[in-house]
């Protein structure tokens, strides 16, 4: 499953390259994101996800990487009361619109699933993807909000 986004604003370029460069902060977007630790460019937590039966706890472990204006995020997660696993990447890159002179980010999440997490069914784990996605773009837009002066304006 790929879901795909993008929040824009009058943000400057500067705005968006230094919240690129503090992705322990940037990970303060992700929903459900708990306990994280951060070593260096890995990355071990919780993660939790609500679904209608139930909240999916997971344990995650990944690796973040700087690219240029991209953040690539890598994490496998392990549910503790289903079987199987989950992969997720995660590319959070500076774009320009070009219709605009506005700036913003876009996002792209990639999420394959295995063994009983696969079966909950592709139109439940879109929808909850997509309500989570729409929490996150919020979040991102208020990260953006905060960390412009509030002068730019």
């Amino acid at each position: 499953m790929i879901i795909e986004g993008s929040v824009w604003g009058s943000w400057p370029e500067a705005t968006i390259q230094a919240l690129l460069a503090d992705w322990p902060r940037l990970t303060g977007a992700i929903p459900g994101l708990r306990d994280l630790a951060i070593d260096g460019t890995s990355v071990t937590g919780t993660m939790v996800v609500p679904l209608p039966f139930m909240d999916l706890v997971s344990r995650i472990e990944g690796t973040v990487e700087r690219e240029d204006d991209r953040l690539v995020v890598r994490v496998v997660g392990h549910p503790e009361r289903l079987v199987g696993t989950f992969t997720c990447d995660i590319v959070l890159e500076l774009a320009q619109n070009p219709e605009r002179t506005e700036f913003g980010m876009r996002y792209r999440l990639t999420l394959q699933t295995s063994g009983r997490l696969a079966s909950l069914g592709d139109a439940m784990l879109r929808s909850v993807s997509g309500k989570q996605a729409a929490l996150f773009e919020d979040r991102l837009r208020a990260l953006l909000e905060e960390a412009v002066p509030h002068d730019h304006f």
